[in-house]
């Protein structure tokens, strides 16, 4: 008959005996293991830090790849305010490693005793670590202390352990179930994500793509316009122009009539199409003056706006000449 699992409780306390026992034999952690934690638990916040402020800011001011310091500073400060607010629920919480030390089996404990932090200690220590990682050389220190502690650990006094796997006993039965168990779940979350963000992420793909296309449209119109008013002519191709275009796997054509026509490939290899943009000129007699509008074939809906002439248009992006 197997053997009924440990309640969550008999985990807690194997744990922390095996922390304990860690720390009076004196296990410390070298900078591997911390590197590899970190890792593993950045992802965890990486979706809410990063991916959702950048979607953010491209609400508010479109997809117009002039807004990185934005983005960047926005997804920093998340970032860092988000994994400040985890270390310290796990740390300062109970003697419980975050998921990404917990897989290392690692621990932040007490320098002196080798009990928990309490939340005070574990949030001073966390912001102490971020600015170690910016400034890089004080999480260095560890690779040449006794105890392997960073400036944040000497300053905070704290150690970080490596305990051996030490929890009531289990049966093979409940390992086999625990095991498909985490099967179904990761397999479900990787669904999830993709559902959910793969499109996100597919877009910021083909945004930056078509950010130098555009580019290169406007450039080569206002090549096109003052070859024309200098020479009375339009040039034989694009090629006599000299310019040097910013997306290299773009072909663009200069078509008889006077029409910019860019052909190109967007979406990921297993879903990738042929897409299309055309500028083409519009002249008006009673002003004088010449319009370009912009047709786009291929192109994802939200990422059109910054075509005239398509659905839901940005105007002011090519705008009178």
């Amino acid at each position: 008959m197997p053997l009924k699992p440990p309640t969550r409780k008999e985990w807690a306390q194997a744990r922390a005996r095996a922390i304990l026992d860690a720390f009076h034999a004196g296990q410390w952690t070298g900078f591997g293991k911390r590197l590899s934690a970190q890792w593993m638990d950045a992802w965890t916040f990486f979706i809410p830090g990063f991916v959702i402020p950048t979607m953010i800011v491209e609400a508010i001011t479109g997809p117009k790849g002039d807004k990185l310091w934005e983005m960047g500073l926005l997804s920093i400060g998340t970032f860092s305010a988000l994994e400040a607010a985890y270390q310290t629920m796990f740390v300062g919480s109970g003697n419980r490693p975050t998921p990404g030390r917990e897989s290392q089996r690692i621990a932040l404990v007490d320098g002196p005793s080798g009990q928990r932090l309490n939340f005070g200690r574990a949030y001073l220590r966390c912001v102490l670590s971020l600015l170690g990682s910016v400034l890089v050389i004080p999480n260095l220190m560890l690779i040449f202390t006794r105890r392997k502690q960073s400036a944040a650990d000497l300053l905070v006094h704290t150690v970080v352990v490596h305990y051996e796997q030490a929890a009531p006993e289990v049966s093979a039965a409940a390992k086999r179930r625990a095991r498909w168990v985490n099967l179904f779940l990761t397999a479900a979350v990787i669904g999830i994500f993709y559902a959910v963000f793969g499109k996100f992420f597919s877009l910021m793909a083909e945004n930056d793509q078509l950010v130098h296309i555009r580019n290169d449209l406007v450039n080569y119109a206002d090549l096109l316009e003052t070859h024309s008013r200098n020479n009375g002519e339009m040039p034989p191709s694009l090629d006599s122009l000299g310019y040097k275009p910013e997306s290299f796997s773009t072909v663009y054509v200069l078509t008889p009539a006077g029409v910019l026509y860019a052909e190109f490939t967007l979406g990921p290899i297993w879903n990738s199409h042929k897409s299309y943009y055309s500028l083409y000129p519009e002249y008006d007699a009673a002003t004088g003056t010449k319009r370009w509008h912009c047709r786009s074939l291929g192109i994802s809906g939200p990422l059109r706006r910054n075509c005239p002439d398509s659905q839901a248009a940005d105007p002011s992006w090519v705008g009178q000449r």
